[in-house]
């Protein structure tokens, strides 16, 4: 399993603003005034790529293992599984939203994902998911735990190496979420 918390500081900034070539491949999740989002970033998009996010069937997978909230995202064949770590009180105090509480409706029930080419950093797709609301409703909730505590970066260095020692690789990780669904 790469380490999803250095690729998320890494890529924590907004689209163009980093220089060329500066996000490895894999993916991003998001949680700000905009919704939820996934960034799958790849190097050398193709046609396959981009069919798989308009159309391959979409699957996340949210593991839970406090203080860390992963957000496990795959579309069709052409986007395999990738992970990435969200954590609420890293993002600047500016960008800091809260989801709603209850019955998710709106940009609280929607994913946004995005396609990015890695090398120019260029967007190359986007697509609308809609979140089942047991699934919108536990990623939220997820999401106003981490903003209820205190951040230590130790702990949650701590929880991703106990990830790592149990679940390897992305596959252990999506066998082990908390919530998962298809769309």
């Amino acid at each position: 399993m790469p380490d999803i918390l250095t690729q998320w500081n890494a890529r924590s900034s907004p689209t163009g603003s980093g220089g060329p070539g500066v996000w490895p491949w894999g993916s991003v999740y998001r949680f700000d005034s905009r919704g939820h989002q996934v960034l799958r970033i790849v190097h050398g998009v193709t046609e396959d790529h981009v069919a798989a996010l308009h159309q391959g069937e979409c699957e996340l997978a949210v593991v839970l293992e406090e203080p860390l909230l992963i957000v496990c995202s795959r579309f069709g064949e052409g986007l395999p599984w990738s992970a990435a770590a969200f954590h609420w009180q890293r993002l600047p105090r500016s960008a800091r939203v809260l989801p709603q509480e209850g019955e998710p409706t709106g940009i609280d029930a929607t994913l946004a994902a995005t396609l990015i080419e890695a090398t120019d950093e260029r967007i190359v797709a986007r697509r609308a998911v809609s979140l089942p609301p047991p699934f919108a409703r536990a990623l939220n909730e997820a999401i106003l735990e981490q903003a209820r505590f205190p951040y230590d970066p130790s702990h949650e260095r701590r929880a991703l190496d106990g990830l790592r020692r149990r679940c390897p690789g992305i596959g252990g990780l999506v066998a082990n979420s908390t919530i998962r669904m298809k769309a």
